[in-house]
């Protein structure tokens, strides 16, 4: 349920904002520079110096050095003017016990949609009839269109207070513009970047890519003690916004990117995403070293084979693609895809003669299968994997009284998606219930919430109108995720 919730509240349309790279003979003389596209919001990319490389039309470069600044979180950067505001002239009335719900409640994320409402539903104490609170439902049937219409209509004919919904980022994307525009407070749970950037009305209970790669960038550079990385990453939506954010915080923590290859999620076969990563699918440009490669292998084989015998194959046909030694001049590489996604590139990994690897991840790898995916045994230790995720502990379940309630409800264990929706309708709850009777006000009120009582762990608003909860970085040992 985690995987489907998360890859459905990333799903929106995007185009890498990371160019690929190839590795190539370093001694290759250098034509002209290029420089990695980033966050275009990045203040810390202006002072990016390029690192000189070689450059081809067929294969751009994108090698990056950090540069020269103090390590800082890249929250902390000081953000762009923002620009005018727009808003409507129409005025509503408000009814201060009635929220809004924007979700898919019919058509192919309808199961998503119903288990975040169930969960809404408890935070107002709807489920056990302990409050007076009505929900108004509105239902986008997985549609950003309708879900633009939702606002007014629940606006003019009824008169809510605060919306929440857009578990897309499409829908969110569509409903943050309108909830700034009319000015009515919006809890969204969408991964997206920039939702809540500048925003006055918008607020997100989410696990975003930016506090994940803060956190297992931190963990690397400052506890592992790593300084250069490579990212691989699918040309989707999910894996460009990883990308682009943990490469804006190694640069953040005095780190480099100096490998960068973007793939077809649809591509089984990794391996020329592979070859192209280590240096040792573009042979032309280590032509030298290939052709010394080979004149070395064609002694060694006179060697064995005095006589001249014609061999059926020869190590030159039979192993062509690993004549060249691979370039591994990084500590970790980092790939934001699923755990299948890593077990396929470590096989690959394999064949480019690369045996021994630091992979970092994202929470879609907190998975039962990613032992299996990882072919971690004990007698291939080789390898060593870290990613970032929330985990609820034992002692935190029982104390829970949400989690007693849901599974008594449900007969089943809440989801990420139930445990953010419960905890964002119980912080409007409570707020209105303490005084907040119209939109200014209760918008006012959620900015100043500061920490609160989850449903499992503590909680609070940063200055950015994110809810931030504590996140562990997990590895994988003896076949077993374990906190680090």
């Amino acid at each position: 349920m985690a995987v489907l919730s998360l890859s459905f509240l990333f799903s929106c349309s995007s185009a890498p904002m990371i160019q690929t790279q190839y590795r190539g003979n370093k001694k290759k003389p250098i034509e002209h520079a290029s420089s990695p596209v980033l966050h275009q919001s990045s203040e810390l990319n202006k002072n990016i110096q390029p690192h000189q490389a070689t450059h081809e039309e067929s294969s751009p470069v994108a090698v990056a050095t950090a540069p020269n600044i103090m390590p800082i979180p890249v929250t902390s950067v000081i953000k762009m003017e923002p620009k005018p505001r727009l808003t409507s002239d129409k005025s509503f009335s408000t009814d201060y016990k009635k929220i809004g719900v924007i979700l898919p409640l019919t058509g192919k994320n309808a199961t998503l949609g119903q288990r975040a409402l169930s969960a809404i539903r408890m935070g107002f104490g709807i489920t056990d009839n302990s409050s007076d609170f009505t929900l108004a439902l509105y239902d986008t049937q997985g549609n950003p269109e309708l879900a633009a219409k939702a606002v007014e209509k629940l606006l003019q004919d009824d008169h809510v207070i605060a919306l929440m919904g857009g578990l897309g980022a499409k829908e969110a994307s569509v409903i943050a513009q309108k909830a700034e525009f009319f000015q009515i407070p919006f809890f969204t749970f969408s991964q997206k970047s920039d939702l809540t950037t500048d925003a006055l009305y918008t607020f997100r209970n989410s696990v975003t890519p930016a506090m994940q790669t803060s956190k297992l960038v931190e963990f690397a550079t400052q506890k592992m003690g790593f300084k250069k990385f490579a990212i691989l990453y699918p040309n989707d939506a999910y894996g460009v916004e990883f990308a682009n954010q943990f490469w804006d915080h190694v640069l953040a923590y005095g780190g480099a990117v100096v490998a960068a290859q973007v793939y077809d999620p649809k591509d089984v076969d990794l391996s020329s995403y592979i070859q192209k990563m280590v240096g040792t699918y573009y042979v032309e440009n280590r032509e030298q070293e290939y052709k010394d490669k080979i004149e070395a292998l064609k002694e060694k084989d006179k060697k064995k084979n005095p006589t001249g015998a014609v061999k059926k194959k020869t190590r030159e046909n039979e192993a062509k693609e690993n004549i060249l030694e691979p370039i591994v001049d990084f500590d970790a590489i980092f790939i934001p895809d699923s755990s299948k996604a890593m077990g396929q590139a470590i096989g690959f990994f394999r064949a480019a003669d690369v045996s021994q690897m630091t992979y970092l991840g994202t929470n879609l790898w907190n998975t039962e299968d990613l032992a299996r995916r990882a072919n971690q045994t004990n007698t291939n230790k080789m390898n060593h994997f870290y990613f970032v995720d929330h985990i609820i502990t034992d002692e935190q379940r029982k104390k829970s009284a949400f989690n007693s309630e849901f599974i008594n409800t449900y007969k089943e264990d809440p989801s990420i998606i139930e445990v953010q929706t419960f905890e964002s309708a119980k912080i409007l709850r409570d707020v209105i219930n303490s005084g907040s009777r119209d939109r200014y006000s209760l918008a006012n009120r959620l900015k100043e919430l500061g920490r609160k009582q989850g449903a499992f762990s503590e909680i609070y608003m940063n200055n950015s109108n994110e809810i931030v909860r504590d996140l562990s970085v997990l590895t994988l040992e003896n076949g077993s995720i374990l906190p680090q």
